[in-house]
């Protein structure tokens, strides 16, 4: 999604009846910060950005937030619906240079995830660095017509995999923990009845992603990762998406050759020995 500009404007617009003090504006319990944009209930404790805000007055998901946004005329159309049908992702050379300029020094080119609309034009890529300090990751986003580094914040954020989501929306649907677990679960064939997937921001889901493929007439399961935030990630996944049923990773773990219960951390890309799958090496 393109940046609020205006963010004192649009604040002043969603609370016609506020006052000023400082740079807060406020109307009966709720109040906006007018240079960051976020919002406070000084009643409930709720909190968030102006996305949050708007999505909770309309009744409507980020989607919808974006539609509002752009027939108000607060933004530009989205980039989803403004991309070039030409619109491809740069070699991983490219994204080694961008790497070394925003200061990663990474050993060598990075992996990349490809994150891309339903007719396959691609609108965000999760580039993963090796560096001599361990892993990094940086979001790439197509803004203006071009790919640069950039944080996803506010942007519609769709589902990995989402074309095959799409396209084969019969089948049942394993949501998994990142990036590298749903390329690895998509290559074993005792998962092979599934189209895998999994939202951007690993173990903490990103409010912006789009979990509207998975409707409720569609069989959908999740597991993550064997540890604490791999829990987190199920139970926050169930509560997006309320039909969805866990298959803890013990369950799966067994279900995929091995025996007892799994080593703390270890997901379904661990499962995964050929040397031939990208992204499958041991963590």
């Amino acid at each position: 999604m393109a940046r609020i500009t205006d963010k004192a404007s649009l604040a002043e617009h969603l609370l016609p009846n506020g006052k000023r003090k400082g740079r807060e504006l406020r109307e009966g319990y709720v109040s906006i910060n007018l240079d960051r944009g976020v919002w406070h209930d000084h009643y409930s404790g709720e909190g968030g950005d102006l996305v949050d805000f708007i999505a909770q007055r309309e009744g409507t998901d980020v989607r919808g937030v974006v539609d509002w946004l752009s027939s108000e005329g607060w933004i530009q159309p989205s980039p989803r619906q403004d991309l070039a049908a030409g619109n491809t992702v740069p070699p991983r050379k490219w994204f080694y240079s961008k790497g070394q300029e925003i200061e990663i020094e990474p050993l060598d080119e990075p992996r990349l995830h490809v994150y891309r609309r339903a007719d396959g034009l691609p609108v965000l890529v999760m580039a993963r660095y090796l560096t001599a300090a361990g892993k990094e990751l940086r979001p790439f986003t197509w803004r203006d017509g071009g790919w640069d580094v950039g944080g996803t914040r506010g942007m519609w954020l769709p589902l990995y995999n989402l074309p095959q989501l799409v396209k084969e929306a019969a089948r049942a649907v394993l949501v998994v923990e990142g990036e590298k677990a749903a390329e690895a679960a998509a290559q074993l064939p005792k998962l092979s009845g599934y189209v895998v997937t999994c939202p951007v921001g690993g173990s903490n889901p990103r409010k912006e992603v789009d979990w509207s493929p998975l409707s409720s007439d569609r069989i959908v399961h999740v597991s993550g990762d064997a540890d604490r935030p791999g829990r987190s990630f199920m139970r926050k996944v169930c509560e997006l998406v309320p039909h969805a049923q866990i298959i803890r990773p013990e369950r799966l773990y067994r279900a995929l050759g091995g025996e007892g219960d799994p080593p703390d951390g270890w997901d379904v890309a661990d499962a995964v020995s050929s040397p031939g799958v990208e992204e499958a090496e041991s963590t």
